[in-house]
């Protein structure tokens, strides 16, 4: 049985390796590139070792390799983390390789030998120890010199640039003048063109070079003292006035001051410059030479024409109790030079932009007078101006919300003036409440607003007919009270001041359009607005004096706010569920101060004995994800409300209570192969364990023992 055992044996392992071997060649269906010949060892420049960051390079048919040294005297070394010289590409085998170092060619011996070669040959995954050297350097003759321009006397230092060694120099400098310096320095003292020469030899064997620059130094003559002059296309003409100024100065002047009469300034040669109001302007050029300095000043030389003045004003109010303190501000156009301001108390000013303030009560007409060298204007303002006593009481209020669905909690804020003592309020449903600043809750219906004043001097009274507006909950916004109709979005508006200073009932003023928003001359909102979802669960109060901007920048007159389905709500929030989600649009737009979003469900949908939390975010639609906003929630009611600066998406966030942690285990997923071959560096020891472990299989299958014994020849 021992020769058929190791007939099998022998089989087995010739199988195995061709399993192999036809495993690695199929793998990508060929073999991997030829590894590249590497070479490191010393490097010197005619004997000498050559400095760090010395460029070895190497070049053959197919292929090429190079190498910045980091060690003098070396390119690399045999350690493993140490650099080397690869050379390699589609290159046969015995190919010549040549060297260079710093790009002049450079000799090779392996080390330990004696004889120099111009080349080496290639061996496909060699490793070859080798020395480099640069035998010589050829001697060649080369220099600057700087300046190589100027005027007399010019003082030149020339600096020698020549390669190989050399210890001998001859310098021409074309003038007559010589040096046997390796870098002269040397003054022309006259003006003229030179050609300059350099030879340098080697005294050792008498080599030399020898390196001519033709018409290499130009020594000119000392300009005369610069003498500013100038002119202008144009010197007079209506505002705004372009003049380009020409400089006519001579002397070679290199630097320019222009000042133009109007505090702006130029460095340029030749300006152009406008000039924007009328007037006369003095124009000076001041210039620097190699010689010296001047400057030219030419008196009222531009005159800029204009015409009469056109007068026009504007105050930041114009009526308050006294003292009252009024800001003008001048708006006339024609470029006024001067300004009178007659106040209609006795007083006057000269300011343009004055304050003035008013002492006592009644109307006062305000005028101004405007003035320049083309004529004067007035404009006269009457009773532009109102004061009134300031012991008298002026009833105002606003209430927030003034429009929504039943229950409607609103806040009437007191804005009277004149010393209040006492307040008392009528809600116009039966109730009534003598605090300054009341809260009152509603149920269906319009209701007219009252509020009466009163100090010591008197009383007074300001009546906001169809003031608040109640719908009942699931109607789809309607009129009335100044609410307009409902729109396709479910959105609708209400008015926020449709007041009368009298008890007596007025009809309902035209309101805005649904989606319209009321604009001052400023772009801010005249009047309160409320716009409600048309679920009646989200409101947006945007208040008096509001900039709203479209996303485009421009002021914007239309918001809506849309009741979106569960299926468009953008993913990844950190909710543990969403029950309302919004947008205020136009996405895109913005609000100036922030404005009041609020969600008012019917009955509260998180409870905090359950650990649920709820809060209102926004989605960033610029990074795609959400962000909280600062709100604040009322448990009782259900109510959350945050000020809100963006249109955009909102959404109504409830968190679940943190759940308890679970321990995980990882899935460890089994390596899958890649698809590209397999290296040499693992299959050649792969395959010669795998020959070992054959052989010795089979060496233990020929040879094995028994407890008796070697096997009979008959077996067994």
């Amino acid at each position: 049985m021992g020769l058929e055992c190791r007939k099998a044996g022998a089989f087995i392992g010739v199988l195995l390796c061709l399993i192999m071997l036809c495993g690695i060649i199929s793998a990508n269906g060929v073999l991997d590139p030829k590894p590249p010949h590497i070479f490191y060892g010393n490097v010197s420049i005619v004997g000498v070792p050559a400095p760090a960051d010395t460029t070895i390079s190497a070049m053959v048919d197919g292929g090429s390799g190079i190498l910045i040294t980091d060690t003098p005297g070396k390119y690399g070394g045999p350690g493993a983390l140490s650099p080397k010289l690869l050379v390699q590409g589609e290159i046969p085998n015995a190919s010549e390789i040549e060297f260079f170092v710093n790009g002049m060619p450079a000799r090779c011996r392996e080390y330990g030998t004696l004889v120099w070669e111009g080349s080496y040959p290639y061996t496909s995954g060699g490793i070859t120890n080798l020395d480099l050297n640069v035998e010589e350097i050829p001697l060649s003759a080369d220099f600057s010199g700087n300046p190589t321009a100027g005027y007399v006397p010019l003082a030149v230092q020339f600096t020698d640039l020549s390669t190989g060694f050399h210890d001998e120099w001859s310098w021409d400098f074309g003038d007559g003048g010589s040096s046997s310096s390796a870098n002269p320095s040397h003054i022309y003292h006259d003006t003229g063109t030179y050609t300059v020469m350099l030879e340098v030899r080697d005294s050792s064997d008498g080599t030399s070079s020898t390196k001519t620059r033709s018409g290499y130094i130009t020594v000119a003559a000392i300009p005369p003292v610069p003498v500013a002059a100038f002119t202008a296309n144009v010197t007079t003409g209506p505002a705004p006035l372009a003049v380009k100024f020409t400089d006519l100065s001579t002397g070679s002047p290199h630097e320019w001051g222009w000042s133009f009469g109007d505090t702006s300034t130029s460095g340029v040669q030749n300006p152009v410059h406008t000039y924007t109001r009328p007037g006369y302007y003095t124009v000076t050029l001041a210039i620097r030479g190699l010689s010296g300095t001047d400057s030219e000043t030419k008196v009222n030389y531009i005159h800029v024409t204009g015409f009469p003045p056109a007068a026009n004003f504007t105050a930041n109010r114009t009526s308050g109790s006294a003292p009252l303190a009024v800001a003008f501000t001048d708006l006339s156009t024609g470029f006024p030079e001067s300004w009178t301001w007659s106040f209609g108390d006795g007083t006057s000013s000269s300011e343009q932009n004055p304050v003035h303030r008013y002492t006592t009560a009644g109307f006062f007409t305000v005028n101004l007078t405007v003035t320049n060298t083309e004529g004067s204007d007035t404009l006269s303002r009457s009773d532009y101006i109102q004061v009134t006593s300031s012991l008298s009481p002026t009833a105002s209020f606003i209430g927030n919300p003034v429009a929504g669905y039943e229950p409607l909690l609103v806040r009437f804020s007191d804005s009277s003036t004149g010393a209040i003592t006492a307040w008392q309020w009528s809600f116009g449903d039966g109730a009534a409440s003598n605090e300054q600043n009341p809260n009152h809750t509603y149920n269906t219906g319009h209701y007219t607003v009252s509020l009466t004043v009163s100090n010591e001097t008197g009383s007074d009274t300001l009546t906001k007919s169809d003031y608040i507006t109640v719908y009942p909950r699931g109607s789809a916004g309607g009129g009335g009270g100044g609410g307009g109709g409902g729109s396709p979005s479910g959105t609708f508006y209400i008015g926020g001041e449709n007041a009368t200073k009298t008890v007596t009932p007025t009809p309902t003023p035209t309101v805005p359009p649904s989606g319209s928003l009321i604009l001052g001359p400023d772009n801010t909102t005249t009047q309160q607005v409320t716009i409600v979802s048309s679920d009646g669960i989200a409101s947006l109060v945007i208040g008096v004096g509001v900039a709203p901007v479209d996303p485009s920048g421009r002021p914007m007159r239309t918001v809506s706010v849309i009741t979106l389905a569960p299926g468009s709500v953008p993913a990844g929030s950190p909710c543990a569920s969403i029950p309302f989600a919004y947008e205020i649009s136009p996405s895109g737009s913005t609000f100036t101060p922030a404005v009041l979003l609020m969600f008012s469900p019917d009955r509260p949908l998180w409870s905090a004995s359950s650990g649920e939390s709820v809060s209102i975010i926004w989605y960033n639609a610029s990074t795609r994800s959400w962000e909280e906003i600062p709100a604040r929630a009322d448990s009782g009611s259900g109510a959350v409300e945050a000020m809100v600066s963006r249109g955009g998406i909102y959404a109504l966030c409830i968190r679940a209570a943190p759940p308890a942690p679970v321990t995980t285990v990882p899935t460890v997923s089994p390596a899958i192969p890649g698809e590209s071959g397999i290296p040499w560096s693992i299959v050649i020891p792969v395959i010669v364990l795998l020959l070992v472990a054959v052989g010795v299989i089979a060496y233990f299958i020929s040879t094995r023992t028994f407890k008796g014994g070697p096997p009979p020849e008959g077996g067994i």
